[in-house]
């Protein structure tokens, strides 16, 4: 079963891990310092692939945002967009991870 839903991904390299690893940490600053600014920027992200990607962002939020409603009634307002805002950039980095890939892949070709 993971293999049919998973084989075709590419693998991730050492480098490509460690850069978004730097993004992870670098997101995490930018939630604690300007949490607004780190929301409009995974939003313009999530838009993007809605309009150019066939609708992958709008899976992308569909995926979180069913997820966060089974939590919607224990967590504050605030607590639920953070939330909100850390699964989507997560969600973005390992897309943003398989991209990267593909891309060593084609440039290796």
């Amino acid at each position: 079963m993971a293999k049919e839903r998973y084989g075709l991904l590419p693998e991730i390299d050492e480098q490509t891990a460690l850069e978004l690893e730097m993004e992870v940490l670098r997101f995490s600053e930018l939630m604690d310092a300007d949490s607004e600014k780190a929301r409009k920027e995974v939003l313009e992200e999530v838009k993007w692939l809605e309009k150019n990607k066939n609708l992958l962002g709008r899976l992308v939020e569909t995926g979180i945002t069913s997820a966060l409603s089974l939590i919607s009634d224990k967590l504050s307002e605030r607590d639920l967009e953070d939330l909100r805002t850390y699964l989507l950039k997560g969600v973005l980095l390992v897309l943003q991870g398989i991209n990267l890939a593909l891309k060593k892949t084609r440039e290796v070709k």
